[in-house]
């Protein structure tokens, strides 16, 4: 998907949120979005509001917030994010490698 569609399912899930503030996926989806484009604060505003919220919170949220948190440099938080994911195969090939290590010497894998 390029940059620029991205940009336009951003303003169509705005618009879902300003209908139904409480649609989950809307948030999830536009998230998801500005992580795609590089938006890491956008996409962590998105997904704090969910968690902070505890309108979800499962895997899935915490491995967005972890690359988010990894790709803005904040390698010791986003740690936290993967730790909660690492026993789920589906998302373990999403984790960078350097984390993985890192959780493999720290006995945590």
């Amino acid at each position: 998907m390029s940059k620029n569609n991205y940009n336009k399912a951003i303003i169509d899930f705005d618009k879902v949120i300003e209908l139904d503030e409480n649609f989950v996926n809307a948030y999830i989806n536009r998230g998801i979005c500005y992580y795609q484009i590089n938006k890491y604060d956008n996409a962590l505003n998105n997904i704090n509001k969910l968690i902070n919220e505890k309108k979800y919170k499962k895997n899935e949220i915490y491995l967005l917030r972890g690359l988010c948190l990894y790709y803005k440099k904040m390698v010791s938080k986003s740690i936290d994010d993967f730790k909660k994911v690492i026993n789920d195969k589906k998302y373990i090939e999403s984790i960078p490698k350097d984390i993985i290590n890192k959780l493999k010497k720290e006995s945590i894998i």
